[in-house]
């Protein structure tokens, strides 16, 4: 398997920490990863005496969006990156990956080899107790947040973030998972994962930062453009019933099994 990093920063101070938390080991058990790339989309650029590792790829973009950067074509074009992997790991420039880390993300990979089925995982923590609930292992999702916590694995095809959603805001790593599911690809978790996100900004009403303002998710962001496409979606925790019609018609035209009924309810296999 290829396994390929996508990272993106919009800070100088965000590629320093990357570069001095990313220490992923490729042959700690279990051996699933036969190479690996190292992706990381900047914007804006560098300076250019700043110290890249040579076993990077780093390529650079800039967005002038006032007064929310769009980030979900700074995602898209992180992605691009890695177009020859079999599977990505998309995540953000303030993780914290080890060795523990790392045969954490081989084990999700060696899941995602055996089970050509799954689009994505969602590497969480305990997610408000979720994790407790359901213990260890890998879990087919059907609701809930779904966001870089603490990143996702996602296999590579050639639309990873469906283009009709596309506006500002947060919420684009939900895209991910919903264009799987309209690709006929289930959506799973990964609980407990060891890979710290130094990150604690939420989305709330009111919020200062219009990216994490719901009231602008909601109205013009990407919540927005899901109800254009998949009909009503004003909670996070309930998926649009919509995405359960479209991911059966894909499974069913490329051959995949269900592992949905048409209510989005998980089908025991």
């Amino acid at each position: 398997m290829r396994l390929a990093f996508c990272f993106l920063s919009n800070k100088q101070e965000g590629v320093r920490n990357l570069m001095r938390n990313f220490n992923y080991i490729m042959d700690v058990p279990p051996y699933v990863i036969d190479s690996c790339s190292y992706n990381l989309m900047c914007n804006p650029p560098l300076q250019s005496d700043f110290y890249i590792n040579d076993a990077w790829n780093v390529e650079w973009v800039t967005y002038h969006s006032t007064p929310t950067l769009d980030m979900f074509s700074l995602r898209q074009d992180s992605l691009a990156m890695a177009r020859n992997a079999d599977v990505i790991f998309i995540g953000d420039d303030d993780m914290i990956i080890d060795q523990k880390s790392s045969s954490t993300i081989n084990d999700a990979c060696l899941y995602m080899d055996n089970n050509q089925d799954c689009g994505a995982i969602y590497l969480c923590g305990n997610l408000g107790g979720m994790g407790d609930k359901l213990g260890e292992g890998i879990h087919i999702a059907n609701s809930g947040h779904l966001s870089t916590n603490r990143g996702i694995l996602a296999r590579n095809r050639s639309i990873m973030l469906d283009n009709r959603f596309h506006a500002l805001g947060a919420n684009f790593d939900f895209i991910i998972g919903f264009t799987c599911l309209m690709h006929g690809f289930y959506v799973a978790r990964m609980f407990q994962v060891p890979i710290e996100h130094l990150t604690k900004t939420r989305m709330r009403v009111g919020h200062e930062n219009q990216f994490y303002d719901l009231d602008f998710i909601k109205d013009k962001g990407i919540m927005h453009k899901v109800n254009e496409v998949l009909g009503e979606w004003t909670n996070h925790e309930i998926w649009p019933k919509e995405i359960w019609k479209e991911y059966r018609q894909a499974a069913m035209i490329n051959g995949r099994l269900f592992h949905y009924d048409e209510f989005g309810n998980i089908i025991a296999q």
